[in-house]
């Protein structure tokens, strides 16, 4: 992405940022917009020239940090997504980067994950929370809204009762390169 300072479309970025997105990434969508958060560079042609300025990944993103989303619908894809954006630097934020990962995917890449060798299942379940909204991004096989409230807020292993069964539960927390809310990642047995 050589010139994300002009209005101009960028053809042989477009096409990286496809190239990109396509071999060696989870991203459905990469964007490159200049510092008036104009679309210079994108995984697809009809995003060209889109004006995001008002776009909060942007905003952020041209303060110099670096910004992730709420697992939420996207404009851009028409499905649940999480946003990443990160500034384009030379000195200065000369604008940005903005990945969208489509959510349906990372469910579908979780739910292939076993856990202690085995599948998925009553058992044996894996479930992601946002720790900021308190909302359940992923559950094995989902469970009463209120039964969440008993899952641990700290890394470690305990032994609780979580919809109506007794499991020891392995919590991790991720690790975030700046202010942006952790999510925990609790393994049930």
């Amino acid at each position: 992405i050589q010139d994300v300072l002009s209005d101009a479309p960028d053809d042989e970025a477009s096409r990286e940022l496809a190239r990109l997105a396509h071999q060696a990434s989870d991203f459905t969508e990469l964007l490159a917009l200049n510092a008036a958060g104009r679309v210079v560079a994108a995984t697809r042609g009809d995003f060209l020239g889109l004006d995001l300025a008002d776009a909060i990944a942007h905003r952020q993103a041209m303060t110099g940090r670096g910004y992730r989303s709420a697992v939420e619908r996207s404009e851009l894809i028409g499905r649940d997504a999480l946003t990443l954006a990160a500034p384009i630097r030379a000195n200065q934020a000369l604008g940005t980067l903005v990945g969208i990962i489509d959510w349906h995917e990372v469910s579908a890449r979780l739910d292939e994950l076993t856990v202690l060798g085995a599948r998925q299942d009553r058992d044996r379940r894996l479930l992601l929370r946002d720790t900021a909204s308190g909302t359940t991004l992923y559950d094995t096989i989902g469970a009463d809204p209120d039964a969440y409230a008993a899952l641990p807020r700290v890394a470690g292993l305990t032994e609780a009762t979580f919809d109506g069964r007794d499991y020891l539960i392995g919590t991790a927390v991720t690790a975030t390169a700046d202010d942006t809310p952790p999510w925990l990642v609790h393994t049930l047995v």
